[in-house]
């Protein structure tokens, strides 16, 4: 008889450590799984600074006369177009940039248009924005002052350039014209 109360007693004591273990690990698996999200977010944080910086010293490099050559930029996290504004636009005077502002959120023809055509008529200095695959997200990713687009647009979209990542990467041609950097499709 008391040796079956001591079997209890010890099974009772491996129901509660292992109770306990359950608990530890799930404490483990719960922390673990907020600081992974907390990495993520902070590289995606990381990869868009050093976007905005890629872009900005690639369009600066290339702005001697005459040169052309062909740039490769990483995109960033879940960002797969890239679209970039004429600077003209957005020095200019503010009716045209309110009217080709309007024009663009109207054509709705690509993901974001409302978004940069908003950027536009707000006259905000912003020329290069990124934009999900889904067109959910839209975000400005800077201003390059040196930035000019040839566009095959005719109408007021001509005044953006928007490029889809092909295998995690943006590809640009660049037109170096002095002063200003021109960009097109490669």
């Amino acid at each position: 008889m008391t040796k079956n109360i001591i079997t209890k007693k010890g099974q009772i004591n491996q129901v509660f450590i292992f109770l306990i273990a359950i608990l530890v690990i799930g404490l483990i698996v719960v922390v673990a799984s907020k600081s992974m999200g907390g990495l993520i977010k902070d590289k995606c944080n990381v990869d868009l600074i050093t976007f905005k910086d890629s872009i900005s010293s690639e369009i600066a490099a290339n702005n001697d006369y005459g040169s052309r050559n062909e740039i490769k930029l990483s995109s960033p996290c879940q960002y797969t177009m890239l679209c970039v504004v004429n600077t003209d636009v957005l020095t200019g005077d503010a009716v045209q940039a309110d009217i080709i502002g309007g024009e663009i959120q109207q054509s709705g023809s690509f993901p974001g248009a409302f978004i940069i055509g908003n950027s536009i008529q707000g006259q905000v200095k912003t020329n290069i924005f990124l934009t999900t695959q889904d067109g959910k997200e839209t975000i400005e990713a800077g201003y390059v002052e040196q930035l000019k687009i040839n566009s095959d647009q005719t109408d007021a979209t001509s005044n953006v350039l928007c490029v889809n990542a092909t295998a995690g990467y943006f590809r640009l041609r660049t037109e170096g014209l002095g002063r200003f950097t021109k960009l097109t499709r490669p």
